[in-house]
């Protein structure tokens, strides 16, 4: 089962005085409850005594266990402020999301693998020189994020991966012809 809700408002302060009659605002907030089941195998003991000596021996049950969707986060935030004066606009951006669970282990769910939550934050700037002629500057990863991988195993976090892109940096001409 999937289901939840999302809240959005976008605001242009034009009513403001002057120069901040340029500012724009937008924020989005999503949350999100998700069920579904996995597979999981469980062991049943039992003795095999066809055998000289019984012997204990497992045998292997499939069941299934409750769980959030994977790659599915509880929450997104998203935030933009930015501002717009003639042909000069900037747009600053972050990201929150939610853990998410990437991979479980069929045999134990203390081995299940997350995403840790996640903070980005993104910056856009745009000049338009002429009609026809405009230069961008856009900054991805501004806070340099780290894509960590865990096992969170009773309260003990094991990294088990860390995806490092660094700062991404663009600076771009445009123009129409």
């Amino acid at each position: 089962s999937y289901y939840g809700f999302e809240l959005s408002w976008q605001s242009n302060f034009w009513y403001l005085p002057g120069i901040l009659s340029g500012l724009v605002l937008d924020l989005n907030y999503s949350m999100i409850w998700s069920s579904t089941d996995l597979p999981f195998v469980a062991f049943e003991e039992g003795i095999d005594s066809s055998g000289f000596w019984p012997i204990t021996v497992y045998n292997p049950i499939y069941e299934t266990r409750e769980s959030r969707m994977l790659d599915q986060p509880a929450s997104i935030f998203n935030a933009r402020i930015g501002w717009d004066y003639k042909g000069f606009s900037t747009r600053l951006s972050f990201r929150y999301q939610g853990s998410t669970i990437t991979s479980v282990d069929p045999l134990h769910s203390l081995l299940d693998e997350f995403n840790k939550s996640m903070f980005r934050m993104d910056l856009n700037v745009r000049q338009q020189i002429t009609p026809r002629l405009a230069v961008s500057l856009d900054i991805a990863n501004l806070n340099n994020y780290i894509d960590d991988r865990v096992v969170d195993a009773l309260g003990a976090i094991y990294p088990r991966r860390s995806e490092y892109y660094g700062m991404n940096v663009i600076l771009g001409v445009r123009y129409d012809f």
